[in-house]
């Protein structure tokens, strides 16, 4: 057998691995001494999350650290993107026809991926034909695996395969049930959403940090989110969660618990989320790949935080609620949380009193909420569902 780069046996490993689970597609955490995790493809549909990458970050995040990179048998996908460079990969290895590609994780996008080598150099002389002749790749990898178990194989080499013989993950990671997942609305809504149901769910989810923080649930700090859909009903919802998994954003909490909670449905149309902080790359790609067209607003923006998916696709908006009490809160909030010396501290005096304001705004909310119209009838419906949902983290909040 003819030594071959590192990369290129990960990534027909891969392959491989492709081949024996039903031809879904795989992603190979590895580095230059081992394989460290594989993650198998789960999707069952375009807008589901649940990529070969993200399973294999969600279930093997404690294997994948140090100076590692991912070989996939398909170019990643912006989901993927993210969470590589969240959790430190260094590269991403895939093919596009006979080339070899990586796509170098940059601290920020676009990760162009680059051509390293074309298809003679990539040629594994004990496949047929060789590898990367016309046919199909998860088949000759298959056959090229075959082989190499039948011949002496060095034993740098076998750490490879030894691995990756037995850590497919065919279960999805799904996060734990929430705390109070989704009370249920009083009444339905007949109207579409308004700024000031904008504004209420802006107020939440700086609630739902405080919630999870006077609760004592530990449940998440700092970060909080609410997914609502085209009239303003909180379909989902999520906190910072990374203590339980390093993924467990609070974007990607909320996203992932309503693919959890649907049978891994698609978002409806229309759905808006609202957050604490400007998404990651992780959670960007995330949102996006569930839901391009979702509308996210965030209280707080991030500087490290350039060029992400939804800034490229227009589709974030620093939150400005009419309401000037609520974007005064905000504007508070964004200075606690952009201090060095309080980021992780809403327990600090200064935090305990902005969230302890947060609860006492969102309270007064409810009295200046006229209830004349349909419209205006629905904005107090979902001010309740908003308290209700608080009250369910942190009993008797509102």
């Amino acid at each position: 057998m003819p030594d071959i780069p590192v990369a290129q046996l990960c990534t027909y490993i891969a392959y491989a691995l492709k081949h024996r689970n039903g031809n879904r597609h795989v992603a190979v955490g590895f580095n230059n001494n081992q394989v460290l995790g594989v993650g198998l493809d789960t999707r069952l549909h375009g807008s589901d999350p649940a990529t070969a990458v993200v399973n294999l970050f969600q279930a093997d995040y404690a294997q994948l650290t140090g100076n590692f990179s991912i070989a996939t048998t398909y170019p990643p996908l912006e989901c993927c993107l993210g969470m590589a460079k969240m959790m430190r990969a260094t590269v991403i290895y895939h093919y596009v026809g006979p080339n070899l590609r990586r796509t170098l994780m940059a601290p920020n996008p676009p990760w162009n991926p680059a051509a390293i080598h074309g298809g003679a150099q990539a040629a594994v002389a004990s496949v047929p034909g060789g590898f990367d002749a016309a046919g199909d790749k998860a088949v000759r990898a298959h056959t090229w695996w075959n082989l190499l178990e039948q011949a002496y194989i060095h034993p740098n080499t076998r750490n490879f395969f030894i691995y990756a013989e037995h850590s497919i993950v065919q279960q999805r990671t799904d996060p734990p049930a929430q705390v109070g997942l989704l009370p249920a609305l009083a009444a339905s809504l007949a109207t579409a959403m308004t700024g000031t149901r904008r504004a209420i769910l802006t107020t939440l989810v700086q609630v739902i940090v405080a919630a999870t923080g006077f609760s004592r649930r530990a449940l998440g700090h700092n970060i909080g989110c609410v997914i609502a859909d085209d009239q303003g009903e909180i379909i989902d919802w999520g906190v910072n969660r990374n203590q339980v998994n390093p993924t467990f954003h609070a974007e990607t909490y909320a996203v992932m618990n309503w693919m959890r909670r649907t049978g891994r449905q698609p978002f409806p149309n229309g759905c808006e989320l609202f957050t604490t902080l400007e998404s990651c790359h992780m959670c960007a790609g995330v949102i996006h790949v569930a839901d391009p067209l979702m509308q996210v607003h965030y209280i707080q923006d991030d500087p490290l935080i350039v060029n992400s998916v939804l800034a490229r696709a227009n589709t974030q908006h620093l939150a400005n609620p009419a309401q000037a009490f609520v974007g005064d809160l905000a504007r508070q909030f964004r200075q606690l949380v952009r201090d060095p010396q309080t980021t992780r501290g809403l327990n600090s005096p200064t935090g305990f009193m902005l969230m302890s304001e947060a609860v006492h705004l969102y309270k007064r909310m409810q009295y200046y909420l006229p209830a004349a119209t349909a419209a205006e009838q629905d904005d107090v419906t979902v001010w309740r569902q908003g308290a209700d949902l608080a009250n369910s983290i942190c009993a008797n909040l509102i």
